[in-house]
């Protein structure tokens, strides 16, 4: 079998992706901001004998950083903006009436690339929303965190995830739930 040597180089703020020749880095704005800088450290992945095999999510993430590289950060920046611009506006004319306020900031610069939801019953609101094959985030006290992805979520399934939400809301199906967070949220 053929090697195909890949290394990932990680710092701060900074992930590039190296298939046998340089590129430019890409600005990831995450969580890593907060994080000390961290010197450049080549990581092999490769499936030769007698070193350890790749983990499977670093093999993910190989291809999720291609994916992002052909795209362009900056793009998928663009749509996950519009993204959360066009499910707040969904949300602020859907729901208006059902108690749900918008916790994130309307500024684009402020905001990143989720929506945060308030409500007072919002424990239960997960659990109808799970039944219904949506995934929320939720976070204490009053809070779910919706994250539309921009590389894979289309503006027609953030509409239809606010129309299953509107129906649990009109339907008050989230009263067939205890107002208490699970083990798993």
């Amino acid at each position: 079998m053929n090697e195909e040597k890949r290394s990932l180089y990680f710092r701060r703020s900074y992930i590039v992706a190296v298939r046998g020749q340089q590129r430019k880095p890409m600005r990831v704005e995450s969580r890593l901001d907060s994080m000390p800088v961290i010197p450049w450290v080549p990581f092999r992945i490769g499936l030769t004998s007698g070193k350890c095999p790749p983990h499977i999510l670093s093999m993910a993430l190989l291809g999720s950083l291609e994916m992002i590289t052909e795209v362009g950060i900056k793009q998928v920046r663009k749509k996950s903006l519009r993204l959360t611009q066009y499910l707040m506006g969904l949300i602020d004319s859907e729901l208006s009436g059902y108690g749900i306020e918008i916790g994130s900031p309307r500024d684009e610069s402020k905001r990143g690339g989720h929506i945060i939801l308030e409500h007072q019953e919002v424990a239960r609101i997960c659990k109808a929303l799970k039944q219904d094959a949506i995934i929320p985030d939720y976070r204490d006290p009053n809070m779910i965190r919706l994250a539309p992805v921009a590389l894979y979520t289309s503006f027609q399934e953030a509409n239809e995830r606010v129309q299953v939400l509107k129906k649990i809301m009109d339907g008050r199906l989230y009263e067939n739930y205890e107002n208490k967070r699970g083990i798993i949220a």
